[in-house]
């Protein structure tokens, strides 16, 4: 069995659980919602399953780094599996309380941060050649395309007709089938010559931010995902009230879904052409047609206009995930991938949350008001881009898409963001740390 075939497998069983997952997810939301009746009960939700990525960085990224990466995926999936389970059996008993689901999302999602984390890790060693790897990235980022727009759709029917205990189970199901995938296949490890002496805990971790820090390249592109993710973040938790203020929840739910499908075909398209050779052309080209289609969308009230700036702006972002992915591969020694991808997600999580908090706050009180028909903006500026209800929140839009496309031209002009490659060989793996330290002088 050659690599990819085995690769195709790991994949197949990981996109199922991401699927299962997905499912659950949205019907735990519907359930808490449908329980108390608050968005901050919903909110808490979501809230506990990004915590982990956020504290448990310093820990994970050092654990994956030490522990063999297949061990690591095989025990999360049965803990991932073991938590479902867990709610299955206090739903059945009729004890099923909302902090219970706090509790589990969180423990699910400790499981969830370590699992991914070793799976993006393992690639590496996996795939060693450049161009199967990056058709591989596009294949996992096709995956989370496709929980993306199925689970939401499949959940309301199967939360109909199988009740919540019938999703918990599909979801115990999706996890045992990534189990069983997973057993069958040796995924190539990192030999004892390969893995640096250990070392006291947080300086292990500390070695991973030094690499990022000794890489003038990798810390551009950490701010470029920073500062990129805080812009989409700023519009995201934006988009369902300014949809709603012209329109109704199933035309929101048609852009919704509109939005799945190009993220779907831009899934394929990675999957089956990988990204450009030079793949930070790939990030700042996304990052251009999320910035173009922020804009154009503003423009207008329009849902037509929207719908096609929602299929676009999803399009990029398979290209644009799976580019980034491909880069710190390229440039991150295969022992410190763990420690060094646990800061990117660290940074990436810690960003969001503070975007969705900022961006509201920033509408209610400043922009609306600027854009309503008596309102500071509404003739100079108004009396081009409109006023009344949800103008003000365009009026973000198109900021942020400014923003987008300011980062695009940064990046396409940032020499050190260039991926230059260690050797002409295309099956090169990135060198041990302790040679590109001696390189660094």
């Amino acid at each position: 069995m050659n690599r990819y075939t085995q690769f195709i497998i790991v994949w197949a069983g990981q996109a199922a659980s991401t699927l299962g997952s997905s499912i659950l997810s949205f019907a735990l939301g519907v359930w808490v919602y449908q329980q108390t009746g608050s968005m901050k009960s919903f909110g808490l939700v979501i809230f506990f399953a990004m915590l982990p990525y956020v504290v448990l960085a310093p820990v994970s990224g050092v654990l994956v780094d030490r522990w063999p990466r297949r061990t690591v995926m095989l025990a999360c999936d049965l803990g991932a599996g073991l938590c479902a389970f867990t709610l299955f059996v206090f739903l059945s008993w009729q004890t099923l309380q909302v902090w219970h689901i706090y509790a589990l999302t969180f423990t699910g999602m400790v499981f969830q941060c370590f699992h991914q984390l070793a799976y993006a890790a393992s690639m590496t060693t996996l795939l060693p050649d450049r161009a199967m790897r990056a058709r591989a990235n596009g294949m996992m980022q096709l995956g989370l395309a496709g929980a993306f727009v199925v689970g939401p759709l499949v959940a309301g029917v199967l939360l109909t007709k199988l009740q919540l205990r019938g999703v918990i189970l599909l979801d115990c199901a999706s996890f045992l089938i990534a189990f069983g995938t997973l057993v069958p296949i040796r995924l190539p490890e990192l030999d004892a010559s390969q893995r640096p002496p250990r070392k006291v805990f947080f300086r292990e971790f500390a070695d991973g931010l030094q690499h990022i820090r000794s890489q003038s390249g990798l810390v551009s592109l950490m701010l470029l995902v920073a500062a990129s993710n805080f812009s989409i973040g700023f519009v995201q938790v934006l988009f369902t009230p300014m949809v709603l203020t012209i329109s109704n929840q199933e035309v929101l739910g048609v852009l919704v879904s509109v939005g799945g499908a190009g993220m779907v075909v831009g899934g394929i398209a990675c999957s089956v052409w990988g990204v450009p050779a030079q793949a930070i052309r790939g990030v700042w080209l996304g990052l251009a047609l999320d910035g173009a289609c922020l804009v154009v969308g503003s423009l207008r009230p329009s849902i037509v206009l929207w719908g096609a700036s929602v299929f676009c702006y999803f399009l990029a972002i398979p290209l644009i995930n799976a580019s980034l992915q491909s880069i710190w591969q390229q440039r991150v020694p295969a022992e410190l991938q763990g420690r060094v991808f646990s800061v990117r997600s660290m940074v990436s999580f810690v960003c969001l949350p503070a975007a969705y908090l900022i961006s509201p706050l920033l509408a209610m009180h400043f922009f609306e008001p600027w854009l309503s028909p008596d309102g500071a903006l509404a003739s100079s500026l108004g009396a081009w881009f409109g006023t009344g209800n949800g103008r003000g929140m365009a009026l973000m839009f198109l900021v942020a898409g400014i923003a987008l496309l300011g980062l695009a031209f940064a990046a396409a002009r940032n020499r050190k963001l260039m991926l230059h490659r260690e050797s002409h060989d295309e099956t090169a793996l990135p060198r041990s740390s302790a040679a590109l330290s001696g390189q660094a002088r």
